[in-house]
């Protein structure tokens, strides 16, 4: 939120806010002291947030531990209402790692709990053995007719192993929902949209690894993954510019499903596109149509070749 008023003198006061994160940009910091070149002063929050009211003539420096950064010019700042920074510090993560149930909310380890709870019998569940009694009356040791009836119950002993099997994938699939959602990931990686959406998909992490990670680690694998992301998205872009439909089209004549296949299986690398001019490019594309349109006969589906069969003997 920015907010701008006249001063009775001729500055004008400004507020501006942000958050403080430590070196890794996920993990706020608490307690950093704000303090402007006018004498206004702020500390962050438990959430590392800050607000300070100042004027366009000032500047500010943040100080952590005794330790005060460089000087930050109000009138340089891009974004009053968004001013966040990273010390070069690590502190200490906010949440920690239970011996027994790891979980980062409530409501997560209430689900988990009830789920356990209504399917009690089914998490519970063991393998049936035979195991021995002994008669009240003669003392002599037999097979407990229970177990041994059990141990026959194939289709449902079956059943239960599968969906003891089931549950526990569901548990898992929902502790790396809980955990690699849609909130924390936008707000770590800027992206929105499709591209949210498949980066999602892609760079979707594993339960075990999801498990094991601290919070300073996860949203790291989170962070390093959207670089990732975003340099191969610029590379497939650059190629669709220049790999386009209309540009092949007009260069190999092909139309319809035929420039649909031709285009998906002759796609061009990143580094071909790249470091080709626009000669050595439209020859690339006309020799690997010559090709295309050789094989097409036969890479054809079926009924496409049965048609073209019949049509050709109606002729």
């Amino acid at each position: 939120m920015v907010c701008i008023c006249l001063a009775t003198g001729a500055k004008s006061q400004l507020t501006v806010t942000g958050t403080v994160y430590d070196s890794t940009k996920t993990v706020p910091v608490k307690d950093v002291f704000i303090q402007s070149s006018s004498g206004t002063s702020a500390v962050t929050d438990s959430l590392g947030r800050y607000t300070i009211v100042t004027s366009d003539k000032d500047s500010l420096t943040f100080t952590y531990l005794g330790k005060p950064t460089a000087k930050f010019a109000v009138k340089q700042i891009p974004n009053i209402g968004g001013f966040d920074i990273s010390l070069h510090v690590r502190v200490a993560e906010k949440f920690k790692t239970l011996k027994e149930v790891k979980v980062y909310a409530k409501n997560y380890r209430q689900d988990s709990i009830a789920n356990r709870e209504e399917y009690a019998k089914i998490f519970n569940y063991q393998k049936p053995g035979i195991s021995t009694s002994v008669d009240a009356g003669t003392g002599a040791a037999g097979a407990d007719l229970n177990e041994l009836i059990n141990v026959f119950r194939f289709r449902r002993n079956r059943q239960l192993r599968k969906m003891q099997e089931r549950l526990m994938d569901q548990e898992k699939e929902n502790y790396v929902n809980y955990r690699f959602n849609k909130t924390t990931v936008r707000r770590i990686t800027r992206l929105d949209g499709a591209d949210l959406d498949e980066f999602m998909k892609l760079y979707r992490p594993g339960f075990e690894f999801t498990q094991a990670s601290n919070v300073v680690d996860f949203y790291q694998y989170i962070l390093n993954a959207s670089y990732q992301y975003k340099v191969d998205k610029e590379k497939e872009n650059h190629i669709d510019y220049r790999f386009n439909k209309e540009a092949v089209q007009a260069a190999t004549g092909l139309e319809g499903k035929m420039l649909d296949d031709f285009m998906k299986k002759y796609r061009p690398g990143y580094d071909f596109t790249l470091n080709s001019n626009a000669e050595e490019f439209y020859q690339y594309i006309l020799s690997a149509s010559a090709e295309f349109k050789k094989n097409y006969p036969l890479t054809a589906p079926k009924a496409l070749m049965g048609l073209q069969t019949d049509s050709s003997r109606q002729h």
